[in-house]
């Protein structure tokens, strides 16, 4: 089986927009899972921008936007440990894994996200918004999760291109660097121009 984790500099890196154009440009081939989710409903809006895709159930979807340890206590629930939400992880061929905020976000009361991350033992892809501030941000998650022995099989800069930042993080992380400007009338335009959009990203992609 095939598992890529997307991973975020931060809340609204562009995790879930990254998926949707991943999930367009592979549909016949990968499904989409976000383990936990808080407010409005990343499994949701995927389902809407790509007709057609596969998405499994989030483990808890919690209707308030905050962080899900937080949002849990308030719901009355618990988040299972990082060991038993890795056991959770849905049987299917390919599977794209989104997390939330960034890896070293409180993932129960008393792990964060990046002990999850661990335990699934899969590649991933690290997305960071190409706003200015690119290059620090993303070199200091980089160097952070190496020291954990997570390297990105790549990063991908998300929004208006920026090939100061793409060469320098490139230079610095010795890891493969894309720009990545989505379709300006939303992410579900990737799937409605498959033939132009998609194949670009297929071409770039295939060999994460």
């Amino acid at each position: 089986m095939q598992r890529i984790i997307v991973l975020g500099t931060d809340t609204d890196a562009g995790k879930t927009t990254f998926a949707s154009l991943w999930l367009a440009a592979f549909l016949d081939a990968w499904s989409y899972w976000k383990p936990l989710e808080t407010g409005p409903s990343d499994t949701e809006a995927i389902l809407s921008w790509v007709p057609g895709a596969k998405a499994f159930p989030p483990v808890h979807h919690f209707d308030e936007p905050v962080a899900p340890p937080l949002a849990a206590v308030r719901a009355g629930r618990v988040i299972p440990p990082s060991h038993e939400l890795a056991s959770l992880v849905p049987a299917a061929p390919a599977l794209l894994i989104e997390t939330f905020g960034s890896p070293y976000s409180p993932l129960n009361e008393t792990e964060l996200q990046i002990e999850f991350i661990r335990r699934l033992s899969c590649p991933v892809v690290l997305v960071s918004s190409s706003k200015i501030g690119a290059v620090g941000r993303t070199l200091a998650l980089v160097r952070a999760l190496s020291a954990e022995g997570i390297v990105p099989r790549a990063i991908v800069l998300l929004g208006e291109a920026d090939e100061f930042a793409a060469t320098r993080i490139a230079a610095e992380s010795a890891i493969r660097v894309f720009t990545l400007r989505p379709p300006t009338s939303g992410p579900h335009q990737a799937f409605k121009n498959r033939p132009a959009f998609n194949s670009r990203f297929c071409r770039r992609f295939r060999r994460v």
